[in-house]
């Protein structure tokens, strides 16, 4: 169980690349400096980026067009 817990802390730090504001690059990187290279590119390109690519594909809803930026 508690490796499951631990893939989740490295899958939500990583999920933090696909959103649709700043990212914040130190902080990714201090929540995921205790794993290894191989397990961080393992699981960004095998078990992160193939659901959270999706957020790259989907049109911007209606509603954000009504915020002034």
């Amino acid at each position: 169980m508690e490796g499951i817990v631990k893939k989740r802390e490295l899958w939500s730090a990583l999920s933090e690349l696909f959103v649709d504001n700043e990212i914040n690059y130190d902080a990714i990187a201090k929540k995921v400096q205790s794993y290894s290279l191989d397990t961080i590119e393992y699981s960004l390109f095998y078990e992160v980026a193939p659901i959270c690519s999706l957020n790259f594909s989907i049109v911007i809803p209606a509603v954000w067009s009504f915020f002034e930026i």
